[in-house]
C-alpha cells in the first residue's frame, strides 16, 4: 500500500510529540481515589449527568488517530477508515481477549462499532498487513479525565476530595502526584500544569 503508506519514502510513527519547551501533547491525564477501596464520586455540579461522549477511531494515513484515546463506561465509540486502502480495527483486552474485530475496506466508511461497556485498557491494532499500526483506549468508570493538547490538561467539575492525578503516555509511561481538593474550594474545574518530557 506505498501509494498511501509511505509514498515518500518512510513511514515514522509519531509516538511522542514534545514541543520545543519540553511539553508533552497526547499524554493522557486522569484523577483516581486516594483510597482504593473508594468509587470516584459523580460530578460536582447541578443538573442530570450527561451521555458519555462518543469516541472517533480514525484510520489516516496508515495511522491509528490519534494514537492514545479515553472514554467513559457507556460511551459509544466510533471507527472511521479515512484511507483509500483495507484496513480492519481489532480491539483486545487486557487478557489479549477480542472485544472487536471490524473489517473497513472503504475510504470514507463510518461505523458505530460497540458501546465501551467496562473500564480498563484496550489496545488497538490493524491486522490487514499494517503491523505498526496501534492505539491505545482507556475506558474510565468517571468523566474525570483530559487529553494533554500543547500540554495543557482541563478536567471540569471535581467534587473536593482526595485524588492521585495520574499522567499517562503509552511511551513515556505513568507519573502520578498526590492532589487534595478541600471543600471550600469552587468545584468548576481543576486545571494543571504542563505535562513535561
Amino acid at each position: 500500500d506505498r501509494h498511501v503508506c509511505g509514498q515518500g519514502g518512510m513511514v515514522f510513527e509519531s509516538t511522542v510529540a514534545v514541543s520545543r519547551d519540553s511539553l508533552v501533547d497526547g499524554a493522557l491525564v486522569f484523577l483516581e481515589p486516594r483510597a482504593p477501596a473508594l468509587s470516584m464520586p459523580p460530578r460536582a455540579g447541578k443538573g442530570p449527568r450527561p451521555k458519555p461522549a462518543a469516541v472517533l477511531i480514525d484510520q489516516r494515513n496508515c495511522a491509528f488517530v490519534p494514537r492514545l484515546l479515553a472514554a467513559e463506561r457507556g460511551a459509544p465509540i466510533r471507527l472511521r477508515n479515512s484511507d483509500p486502502v483495507f484496513h480492519n480495527v481489532h480491539l483486545l483486552d487486557e487478557q489479549g481477549a477480542t472485544v472487536a474485530n471490524v473489517s473497513m475496506p472503504l475510504v470514507g466508511q463510518e461505523v458505530q462499532a460497540f458501546l465501551a461497556d467496562r473500564a480498563g485498557r484496550f489496545s488497538v491494532r490493524c491486522d490487514a498487513g499494517h503491523k505498526w499500526m496501534h492505539a491505545d483506549l482507556l475506558v474510565f468508570d468517571h468523566p474525570y479525565f483530559s487529553s494533554s493538547k500543547n500540554g495543557r490538561y482541563r478536567i471540569p467539575r471535581v467534587p473536593p476530595g482526595s485524588y492521585w492525578l495520574v499522567a499517562f503516555h503509552p511511551v513515556l509511561g505513568e507519573k502520578r502526584e498526590p492532589l487534595e481538593i478541600p471543600a471550600k474550594d469552587d468545584p468548576t474545574f481543576y486545571q494543571g500544569g504542563y505535562l513535561r518530557e
